[in-house]
């Protein structure tokens, strides 16, 4: 059986819909095993790294002594590898782009001679 949905006016279907028209099933689903990095891209979409960060060293008032030194989540994360540094540079970019206009027909892209850089970065 085959289901579709009329997409066409601009209103898709909810959650509760889906579901009730696909059931979740463990047989269909993907899992992966949690690690630093699975969990990477997620800690820079939300802007947790930043919080992360101590930007000037902790002192004891009383002592004088440095009780956590300042540091930067970020810099320390992109010193692991270049990898590292393009996925927190790219994943919050990413995020402010706009990718509606992929949803548009394009119809000259059969005589097109190059891509315009805005479309290579959706």
């Amino acid at each position: 059986m085959v289901y579709t949905f009329d997409c066409s006016d601009g209103r898709y279907p909810t959650a509760a819909a889906l579901y009730k028209k696909y059931p979740v099933s463990t047989e269909r689903c993907y899992r992966v095993e949690s690690s630093f990095e699975t969990t990477l891209p997620f800690l820079a979409r939300d802007g947790w790294l930043d919080v992360f960060t101590v930007e000037e060293d902790v002192m004891d008032e009383q002592t004088g002594a440095i009780i956590e030194r300042a540091w930067d989540a970020k810099i320390e994360i992109s010193k692991l590898g270049h990898d590292y540094a393009k996925l927190i540079e790219e994943v919050p970019r990413l995020r402010s782009l706009d990718f509606s206009p992929l949803l548009e027909p394009r119809h000259d892209y059969a005589t097109q001679s190059s891509i315009p850089q805005h479309r290579i970065d959706m």
